[in-house]
């Protein structure tokens, strides 16, 4: 690693007292997630599309809040592989929500899809597709593995690079 870029990256960083910080705040965050995705799972007295959406959104905040606190213990502990993958998960579901919120997919068709219409449909490759061509997307060349579905959890397509996101990913937490 280049001393100017490795220089400039622990001052950024900055030394525990930051590191306490951000560690504190990514944990808050990630419970705060959980907190509104349980909420709003609660929601009532709607119609069926509607609610199928809420509780899709419901289910993918409290997917972010676990992954983020995952995440946020990694990276404190020094894993720089395992931490910006996971970080990663919570960009792939930003990408899914942004493009139900912007009207490209259909939240309740995702929670209802099958497996086969999730790899056709919500796959990340055709979630960044969508915005590419649509001129929105930032970062077209980060890989985005793993598959949203509706459940707890997600299943990793890869890993792709990891490793060069440890730079960016990293940076906020310690070296």
């Amino acid at each position: 690693m280049d001393d100017q870029w490795k220089s400039q990256l622990r001052a950024g960083v900055d030394g525990p007292r930051l590191w306490s910080l951000r560690k504190r705040t990514v944990a808050k965050t990630a419970r705060d997630f959980i907190a509104v995705g349980i909420a709003m799972s609660r929601s009532d007295d709607l119609d069926d599309e509607t609610s199928d959406a809420i509780y899709a959104v419901s289910l993918l905040l409290g997917i972010a809040g676990e992954v983020a606190a995952a995440a946020g213990r990694l990276l404190s502990e020094g894993e720089h592989y395992a931490g910006p993958a996971l970080v990663r998960q919570i960009v792939e579901i930003e990408y899914l929500t942004w493009t139900f919120k912007e009207g490209h997919r259909s939240a309740s068709k995702w929670l209802r899809s099958s497996h086969e219409e999730r790899r056709k449909v919500f796959l990340p490759s055709q979630l960044r597709k969508t915005w590419i061509e649509l001129g929105l997307l930032l970062f077209p060349a980060v890989h985005m593995p793993a598959w949203i579905y509706p459940l707890a959890f997600a299943q990793h397509e890869d890993f792709g690079y990891a490793a060069g996101l440890i730079g960016a990913l990293a940076a906020g937490f310690q070296l």
